[in-house]
């Protein structure tokens, strides 16, 4: 599979498909009720490839003296949204194989705040963590590309919320695109 259809509004809740609205214009996906499934023409799949090669870049440019500071109004120190957003692609790549796969058992969410908070990792410096991105992102890529058509629209339930696996690939694209831009704003890049 090298297409990955955009997904319908029931596809995702509400709070993903407000998530979505990152996503640069040709990618995001139309989910008014006229439209559903329609994207200006982009394949997620081209943006979540870009972002193989963008994702390392950043968190390679990510000012060393700033990463365990949590700045005035965020919870977070940069550290810990770099750490959460590879908890996250491995949770994105587990739902995407359980639910290509039909698995109808819905799965528990995650906690990410505690995740960051109970510091279960050694901190590791920018290559490294650009590095476990790279491999992560290269490991999804891998599963997607073999897919198969008809599992592309497969249904799952994640913290009481549905998703298919085309709806993952959109939300983990735009997962990145999200906190990146949270992390240019408080670091001024």
């Amino acid at each position: 599979m090298t297409t990955v259809p955009a997904p319908q509004s029931f596809q995702l809740s509400a709070y993903h498909q407000q998530l979505l609205a990152v996503l640069p214009a040709p990618y995001r996906p139309n989910l008014s009720s006229d439209a559903a499934g329609s994207a200006s023409g982009g394949n997620i799949m081209e943006l979540l490839a870009e972002q193989l090669n963008t994702g390392p870049v950043f968190v390679r440019s990510l000012p060393i003296e700033q990463l365990d500071i949590v700045h005035d109004g965020f919870g977070w120190s940069v550290r810990q949204v770099i750490e959460h957003l590879l908890d996250a692609e491995r949770v994105f790549g587990y739902r995407i194989l359980r639910f290509a796969s039909g698995d109808a058992v819905p799965l528990p969410g995650w906690d990410e705040n505690h995740y960051a908070a109970c510091g279960y990792c050694q901190p590791v410096d920018v290559n490294a963590m650009a590095e476990e991105f790279t491999g992560l992102r290269s490991a999804n890529l891998c599963v997607l590309r073999r897919l198969s058509d008809s599992v592309i629209s497969n249904m799952g339930v994640a913290d009481n919320k549905p998703f298919s696996v085309n709806s993952i690939c959109y939300v983990m694209a735009a997962h990145w695109i999200h906190h990146q831009l949270i992390l240019a704003k408080r670091l001024g890049h």
